[in-house]
């Protein structure tokens, strides 16, 4: 005979929307006791959200396996058997049962087949719209010696995780009858069996035999029937219905070159350019960091951003169970960062050269990330928090660190200040470094008179035991953080998460470096006319932990001996402290860099308060860190008062919660050391109209030993200010406070859905928008959104839980004030 196959869509009536047919092989005549069987089942048979219909018939004496399915279009749907899998000797009167599965967790589901005491696993692979079974395994299951099971149930086999280990189970419920002549005993036998390897092979997890026995009369009319299904009686782990979350402008470093160390300063008017690098002095580019693009135009580095899933605190804390359930199932279906799904990451490669002289150099990518929260619920409640991060291709450059570009990056030193070049007790020591690459303080080079090369290439990770590749974290919370305070740049968001997955497995990206990575550091000679002025520079590189490959110095000046001719280091600083806030542009007029605005040589980085964005009357907590660049650190602690606005110009001063006007470091300052400095205060009513929400950013100043009771080395480095916002984290703006800069509209997440979807678009002006849903007829199904709207991201959920499994499209139009109309239709899939 033939075998038809009708696809229907259910929306609005019952309407076709597409059938195949397939003949059958010649079978012999059922009889009264061999009736003809027809059984269906649905599956992801290659892991990627496809999914094939298989088809098993039994004619009485043999059971043929066949497998369907529609193209993309879903107007055509072809049938096919394999003929070494076709027929499956059955002995007359058994019955069949279908179902189909993940049976070891690869993220592809296998269909399964009872036939008699045998249950046969089938594996597929995808051939042009549909799936043939390839390969085939079967185990003989125990305790059931009837054949007539076809009387009874045609569904005795069903798959599903049982025990709850991402590995799809198979249950088996036979039926057992014992005649001896006038009466029967009747019993159900259960098994539950399971595959743990790619073999398909099936063991026995447990066995209920006997089951509810009952003897009846020998008459079969009389025998009980029987029928077979899976749930989740104890409302396991379930993913709730998401939060959409829309974060800019994520600045992720992923090379850093610091400028090679060299000392400019002025002393009495008199500047001391040591090094003669700066206003063209001879030796200018002779102190050059330099990434070097390989001239046969290989990449020398390449960087792989990912989407990620990570799981929240609370679920990997004290209920640490559900947080590895819920990692296992995300990992058996997904892979770890969306490995299973070929478009979750994007490439970006630095081919670029560039040097770093007179300012540090920082090639980073700048991304946008779709966020979504799911809850986590137990038992119906909620347990805690997953999320996913969706980024957008990024977008990468090199600039230098003291650009605007740079605004959120907080160097640990100042270029043209040896001192501000650490020296650690061991390289290791670094706050910023994970995976020290190269690099020994008994491998530096004192500077005088000659030349001085250094290099980093792809050997120098294998003989330091350092892989050329490294997976970084992305940090996720609710509130902005700054790791150790200072001295890094990240991808750090934060988010109105409810979660927190700073410490969880969220991926920002992956580094590699091959084989041509060429990074070179060259020193060139001193000014020694000025006197003993020789210094020792020892280059170092390493991974660091904002997910950058880094090239850092630690510098010691050269000193004399306790009774020795002082050196010039210790002349000019080694009889005075000199606290001092990091200002990286105080000597740009001196240096020969022109400065358009006079304050401009005062701001610093080292100055930001939170909240960003504070109204009249909120708590604002600032943090400032005061160094001391000086041989000899400070005899007490260091004050230091606070201004909304310049001081010399008006500038209102800032009392903290207590009252407190004047401020002091935790401690002393040690010899090239630092301390931080934290209070509160309220955000003032009076200067209103001056906050970052009135389109208007305010300045808060900061002034060092404001009462002038030290003695220092300078005091121009004494008065500093910063804009008021957290220049040490690169956040997004959620939600509608953001004004994209185009029309778009995204996927549905997630997708396959059931039975709620999310929507996100974005508008770059305000317009009149509707959103609507159609079904694969183009009928109406849904209006999401009909009327005006401002410039923003917007996010709706889509409800289908009254309509049936199918595939739909949703378009949106937006007439912009600004004339532009924009038209965008996307396919989502409900999945029930």
């Amino acid at each position: 005979g033939t075998l038809y196959i009708r696809l229907f869509s259910l929306n609005g009536g019952t309407t076709l929307v597409a059938d195949g047919e397939k003949d059958l092989p010649t079978s012999s005549q059922p009889s009264n006791y061999n009736p003809l069987q027809l059984l269906m089942a649905s599956g992801d048979f290659a892991g990627n959200g496809s999914y094939g219909l298989v088809l098993a018939m039994n004619d009485g004496s043999n059971a043929a396996v066949y497998i369907a399915g529609a193209d993309s279009a879903l107007d055509t749907i072809s049938v096919s058997f394999d003929s070494s899998y076709a027929s499956f000797a059955v002995n007359q009167g058994a019955g069949i049962s279908l179902d189909c599965g993940d049976l070891n967790a690869t993220g592809k589901e296998q269909i399964v087949l009872g036939a008699q005491n045998e249950i046969f696993v089938l594996a597929a692979h995808p051939n042009g719209s549909y799936f043939l079974p390839v390969q085939m395994s079967n185990t003989y299951v125990t305790g059931a010696s009837d054949n007539s099971d076809y009387l009874y149930s045609t569904s005795f086999v069903k798959v599903g995780d049982v025990d709850e280990d991402s590995h799809a189970d198979v249950v088996v419920l036979r039926n057992f009858y014992n005649d001896n002549g006038t009466t029967a005993l009747q019993e159900m036998v259960v098994n539950v069996l399971g595959s743990t390897d790619t073999s398909y092979d099936l063991s026995v997890k447990a066995t209920i035999p006997a089951y509810m026995p009952e003897y009846t009369s020998d008459n079969p009319d009389w025998r009980r029937h029987f029928d077979l299904a899976l749930c989740d009686i104890n409302g396991g782990l379930k993913l709730g219905i998401p939060t959409h979350f829309y974060e800019t402008n994520i600045v992720q470093p992923l090379v850093i070159l610091n400028a090679p160390p060299v000392q400019f300063d002025v002393f009495n008017d008199t500047s001391y350019d040591i090094c003669d690098v700066f206003n063209g002095g001879k030796n200018a580019g002779t102190f050059v960091t330099t990434y070097n693009q390989s001239t046969t135009n290989t990449d020398m580095m390449e960087t792989n951003v990912t989407s990620s899933w990570g799981v929240g605190a609370s679920l990997s804390g004290s209920a640490s169970y559900l947080g590895a359930k819920v990692e296992a199932s995300l990992d058996t279906h997904y892979g770890q960062d969306f490995s299973k799904d070929q478009n979750s990451s994007y490439t970006s490669t630095v081919t670029v050269n560039v040097g770093a002289q007179q300012e540090d150099e920082i090639y980073a990518i700048v991304d946008n990330y779709d966020l979504w929260e799911y809850p986590v619920i137990d038992s119906g409640q909620v347990r805690g928090h997953v999320l996913v991060t969706v980024p957008s291709p990024p977008q990468g450059e090199w600039f230098d660190t003291e650009s605007w570009t740079a605004y959120s990056f907080i160097p640990d030193h100042v270029v043209g200040n040896v001192l501000s070049y650490l020296t650690y007790d061991s390289l290791a020591n670094n706050p910023y470094m994970m995976k020290k690459i190269k690099g020994s303080l008994s491998n530096g080079f004192e500077l005088g008179t000659g030349n001085f090369s250094w290099s980093l290439t792809t050997s120098d990770f294998t003989s330091s035991n350092v892989s050329e590749t490294e997976t970084f974290k992305l940090n996720v919370s609710a509130t902005a953080t700054v790791g150790g305070s200072f001295g890094g740049i990240g991808a750090s968001v934060s988010a109105g998460v409810s979660g927190d997955y700073s410490n969880s497995n969220l991926t920002s990206h992956t580094s590699s470096v091959t084989s041509t990575l060429g990074l070179t550091v060259n020193l060139g000679p001193i000014n020694q006319s000025l006197g003993e002025d020789q210094y020792i520079v020892t280059p170092y590189s390493y991974w660091g932990d904002n997910g950058a490959l880094v090239i850092d110095y630690a510098v010691q000046p050269v000193l004399s001996a306790p009774g020795g001719t002082e050196t010039w280091w210790q002349q000019r600083y080694g009889h005075a402290p000199d606290p001092a806030l990091a200002l990286p542009y105080r000597y740009w007029p001196q240096e020969g860099f022109a400065v358009q605005d006079p304050e401009k040589i005062y701001q610093t980085k080292e100055i930001f308060s939170t909240p960003s964005n504070p109204a009249p009357g909120d708590t604002v907590t600032t943090t400032v860190r005061i160094h001391n660049y000086s041989l000899i650190p400070t005899d007490t602690t260091v004050q230091v008062s606070f201004y909304v606005g310049n001081p010399g110009n008006g500038g209102t001063i800032i009392k903290s919660l207590t009252g407190d006007s004047v401020f002091s470091t935790p401690s002393y300052i040690p010899s090239r050391g630092s301390q931080i400095l934290t209070f509160q205060w309220i955000a003032p009513s009076t200067v209103n109209t001056r906050f970052i929400h009135s389109g208007d950013f305010v300045h808060v100043w900061a002034d060092v030993d404001p009462e002038h009771t030290m003695t220092e080395i300078h005091n121009g480095n004494n008065m500093g200010w910063s804009i008021l916002e957290v220049p040490g984290i690169v956040t997004g703006v959620e939600g509608k406070a953001q004004v994209p800069a185009a029309y778009s509209l995204s996927q549905n997440y997630p997708n396959p859905f059931n039975p709620t979807t999310a929507i996100s678009y974005k508008l770059s002006a305000p317009s009149n928008v509707t959103l609507k849903v159609y079904d694969i007829l183009g009928r109406e199904v849904a209006t999401l959104v009909n009327g005006q709207q401002n410039a923003g991201v917007y996010n709706v959920e889509f409800n289908a839980s009254r309509y049936a499994s199918g595939v739909y499209f949703y378009r949106m139009i937006a007439e912009g004030s600004n004339g532009q109309r924009f038209v965008s239709v996307r396919k989502l899939v409900l999945m029930k």
